[in-house]
């Protein structure tokens, strides 16, 4: 073998019948193929040489990553050919890559997952991605991860699953101590249906934003978001409730301390 191999294999994201090469070392496919002989059925040795052996190779490698006890270099040649594989937008190698980089590099498992909720669409990785983003305390994108998750697919018990998840962290997140900019960048995604602020509300949350992002006439800002209150509460989530009577709360402790 050559110090790359390169293989013809069928993405699994494209639904078209153009085949997609995937550069693979020799010594990562030495590995699967090892592997696949002492391990796995001997009709995948054939077929990641066959057209369909992107999802052959991947068998492997999530067979070679399962085996950690067997052999640790074996999970490291499984986790390089779920990148190689990832690259040629082989969505169950991104989540594979997700898992993998959980629980000791969250920012990578966060892409990845983000990756293959996006190109899947896949609706576990969306609200896997958004869980991690709340655990880094990156709440707007993870309402805004969650929120797709529930509209992604046609399963509803993970539909259900990450409707629970999102209803969790709007809840939690109205007893956390946040700054002024954190609810503002929450706020859009703190509506579940994405069905607030729109129309005359939606022009009254932007005029608002666009005057507080130059930090100029709090008072025009405090005006128009008493207005949004007094006229749209009945149609904001919990959620954003809280966070417009605590943005206003702040807003007029600025204004006051400028008197």
């Amino acid at each position: 073998l050559s110090s790359a191999t390169t293989l013809a294999a069928q993405s699994a994201s494209r639904e078209s019948s153009n085949e997609a090469t995937a550069q693979i070392p020799a010594t990562l496919l030495a590995s699967a193929l090892n592997h696949a002989v002492a391990h796995m059925d001997e009709n995948l040795v054939n077929q990641i040489y066959s057209d369909n052996n992107v999802n052959a190779l991947y068998k492997v490698a999530k067979s070679m990553y399962a085996n950690i006890n067997d052999n640790n270099d074996n999970v490291i040649n499984a986790v390089q050919i779920f990148h190689a594989l990832a690259e040629e937008h082989h969505v169950p190698s991104m989540i594979q890559l997700g898992f993998a980089y959980s629980e000791h590099d969250k920012p990578q498992a966060i892409k990845y997952f983000v990756q293959a909720g996006e190109a899947g669409p896949d609706a576990p990785s969306l609200y896997n991605a958004g869980r991690l983003l709340a655990e880094e305390g990156n709440y707007a994108p993870a309402l805004g991860y969650m929120r797709a998750a529930t509209g992604t697919g046609n399963d509803m018990s993970k539909t259900a699953t990450a409707k629970e998840g999102y209803q969790t962290l709007s809840k939690h997140l109205q007893t956390v101590d946040l700054s002024l900019q954190d609810m503002v960048d929450i706020f859009p995604y703190a509506d579940l249906e994405d069905n607030f602020p729109q129309n005359e509300a939606e022009k009254l949350w932007n005029a608002a934003m666009e005057k507080l992002s130059r930090g100029k006439d709090l008072e025009f800002v405090v005006k128009k978001l008493s207005e949004l209150q007094v006229g749209h509460h009945q149609q904001m989530s919990p959620l954003q409730t809280n966070f417009l009577r605590r943005i206003l709360v702040i807003l007029l402790g600025k204004m006051n301390s400028e008197l």
